[in-house]
């Protein structure tokens, strides 16, 4: 009955409407729409299966311009139903059973149908790809009414045609607890990977609720469903908390329903049929939110969504959001929330070119900022002609010239080691060395070519590069930036600014064009916290997402704990909930990396752990006051026992206590 009123209500409003009658085992559409010839005795779902089995079965005709089954005519299969002045509604019946004869052959048809058999050897999934993509072209809006028999074996609804699926949950516990058994095999990588990565939402409805009995029984099962939908909320809702969303969907008891049904939606006669009516109309709106935002039928969403710039794609089986005490790279960028104007403004600095300084704290995310939140966007073109840049990405270490001229070296003909180092020598001691190279590798590029040369942990250069080549390096950089068509961007540590300013041109510069990174707001950081759990289906427990942020504070540089807190409550998930329970084991924000550190040390010989503590402090550049550096080293560098001490730095790692990093050689 929900069905036929909702589709009658689409009808009302102007959409084109198709519906299915999926219920082989117990068809009823058809008494809510009679028509002057009797649907029952008109072809459906089932005959236009067998009609594909026996097309199925025809050898293939491979002559010159032949090769190609004949598919049926699907509108052979539907029948016009007339509403009043607008275009008809199509209804596709379950099929043909008109007269004793009929229903015997359609009885024992839907019986005897083996849809392992058909999926296996019929090219049953081709079959229902394709009804969908026909039925989609029909209508603007194809529902579909099913239940969890023979058609949910058979994955007709569930996996092969739905996006969304409508569950009308019975004020039982038995019907919830089916309801949610279904809901949650919809959900999960396996599941997405059985759908070709599509994603089939879920809209649970707590269905004919009588509320004119005792309030704690009501009490009892709206609590009970609260807690069992959670994971199942649209993401915005999930993100504003909004846990009574489905429960706000209910629609009531009617009496007068036991008895008869039919279409009310035009005419609904007293409060209780206008309360149907009214929460079927919540039903459709929170359907139409769901639906592509082009399509006529999300106009009827009167409940906007929660709009999020820049729609993200879907993330591969395995991927997981959070990135422990690692930076954003740019394949992460699905995973980056929170930074949507820092990353204006700085996109809008690279537009312009010169010299541009991404500056903040230790731990604030500059680095993420310009890997996951700038590159992608460079390179898929948003700016003009930016997916032709070449782009360059370097840390400057003890030696920043020969740091270039490695980074360079790919995008040269000559890349041999000799020619290398004769390049880190023209760039170290040539007037503009820099804009000769990027002149080279510039070479015939397209008009307005330019080179992105990407510069982390700029204090690099302040803490392990000798000084008399800091000021020379930063001569060569500014030149290059003035004559070349060159945009550079480092990422500096606020409290190393002042050191810029020992060359001036490069100071007043960069003072110029500064991103200031500064701790998030309380909103842009729960985006941060909530929004890539929701690209995995994971949702949080009530009140989690809150006591997380009220523990990171307003500390600078949080984010690295908060992240490594993050991806330990996502290694402990319960299914695709995240709870309280496990942000309590692991420590919370602030304890999470020194209960981890310590479990693992614990672990560890005697001799094991005096190896430790020489890595870490090799991997600590102390410098001035408070201003201690990561520093980064080889394996070899790190020194003997070189086998144990690969051991080591591949169990922290392991851990996601230490980041190594691939290359040549590689780094710690």
């Amino acid at each position: 009955m929900a069905l036929a009123n909702i589709a009658d209500l689409l009808h009302q409003r102007g959409l084109k409407v198709l519906v299915v009658d999926g219920e082989l085992e117990s068809p009823d559409l058809e008494r809510y729409f009679p028509t002057a010839q009797g649907i029952s005795s008109h072809l459906g779902l089932i005959n236009l299966i067998l009609q594909f089995k026996e097309i199925m079965s025809q050898p293939v005709d491979n002559t010159e311009g032949k090769g190609e089954l004949p598919l049926p005519d699907l509108r052979s299969y539907l029948v016009e139903i007339g509403v009043g002045d607008a275009p008809p509604i199509l209804l596709m019946p379950a099929g043909k059973r008109d007269g004793v004869d009929d229903f015997e052959l359609y009885a024992k048809t839907v019986r005897l149908f083996d849809w392992k058999d058909f999926y296996k050897n019929w090219e049953g999934e081709s079959f229902f790809k394709w009804l969908k993509q026909e039925l989609s072209k029909l209508a603007d809006v194809v529902l579909i009414n099913s239940c969890s028999g023979i058609n949910e074996i058979a994955n007709i609804c569930t996996q092969e045609i739905a996006d969304v699926v409508v569950f009308f949950c019975g004020s039982n516990q038995q019907s919830l607890d089916d309801t949610l058994r279904i809901a949650a095999s919809l959900t999960g990588p396996q599941k997405s990977k059985a759908l070709s990565g599509r994603l089939v939402s879920s809209i649970i409805v707590p269905a004919r609720i009588e509320e004119r009995v005792d309030a704690q029984l009501v009490d009892n099962f709206k609590q009970d469903l609260i807690k069992g939908c959670t994971p199942f909320l649209p993401p915005d809702k999930a993100a504003r908390e909004d846990i009574q969303y489905f429960w706000n969907l209910r629609v009531p008891n009617v009496p007068r329903f036991t008895f008869t049904e039919g279409l009310i939606m035009r005419t609904p006669v007293g409060n209780e049929e206008l309360a149907f009516a009214a929460s079927l109309t919540k039903v459709l709106q929170a359907m139409a939110r769901l639906a592509p935002p082009d399509s006529p039928f999300y106009k009827l969403c009167d409940d906007e969504p929660l709009t999020i710039s820049n729609p993200q794609p879907r993330l591969p089986e395995g991927t997981e959001p959070y990135r422990g005490l690692s930076p954003f790279l740019e394949e992460h960028f699905a995973l980056f929330f929170g930074r949507a104007a820092e990353i204006k403004e700085l996109v809008g600095y690279v537009n312009k070119g010169g010299l541009i300084a991404v500056l903040g704290p230790s731990g604030s995310g500059k680095s993420s900022l310009v890997q996951a939140g700038l590159l992608p966007r460079v390179r898929q073109g948003d700016l003009e002609g930016s997916e032709h840049w070449k782009i360059v990405v370097v840390r400057p270490g003890d030696d920043p010239f020969a740091a270039l001229s490695h980074s360079f070296a790919p995008w040269r003909r000559e890349v041999a080691k000799l020619v290398d180092r004769g390049l880190a020598s023209m760039l170290a001691e040539e007037n503009n060395g820099l804009g000769r190279v990027i002149d080279q590798v510039l070479e015939g590029q397209s008009a307005g070519a330019r080179v992105l040369l990407i510069l982390d942990q700029f204090e690099e250069l302040f803490t392990l590069t000798p000084e008399d080549q800091q000021q020379p390096f930063l001569m060569s950089l500014m030149t290059a930036v003035e004559t070349s068509p060159l945009t550079a961007v480092f990422t500096l540590r606020s409290d190393f600014h002042k050191e810029c300013q020992q060359y001036a041109p490069f100071f007043e510069a960069m003072n110029r064009q500064t991103v200031n990174v500064n701790q998030m707001s309380r909103a842009n950081l729960k985006e941060s916290v909530i929004r890539p759990a929701e690209l995995m289906g994971v949702t949080f427990e009530p009140g989690l997402a809150d006591r997380i942020l009220d523990d990171v504070g307003t500390e600078p540089g949080s984010l690295p704990l908060l992240q490594f807190a993050l991806t330990r409550l996502w290694d402990g998930r319960d299914g695709m909930r995240l709870t309280h329970q496990v942000y309590i084991d692991i420590g919370g924000v602030q304890r999470a990396v020194a209960q981890r550190a310590e479990t693992i040390y614990q672990r560890l010989s005697q001799e094991d752990q005096k190896l430790t503590r020489r890595i870490f402090t090799q991997l600590v550049q102390l410098n001035d006051g408070d201003r201690n550096t990561r520093k980064q080293m080889t394996y070899a560098e790190l020194g003997e026992p070189a086998a144990a001490v690969k051991e080591i730095v591949k169990l922290l790692s392991d851990a996601r206590l230490l980041v190594v990093r691939k290359t040549e050689e590689e780094t710690a």
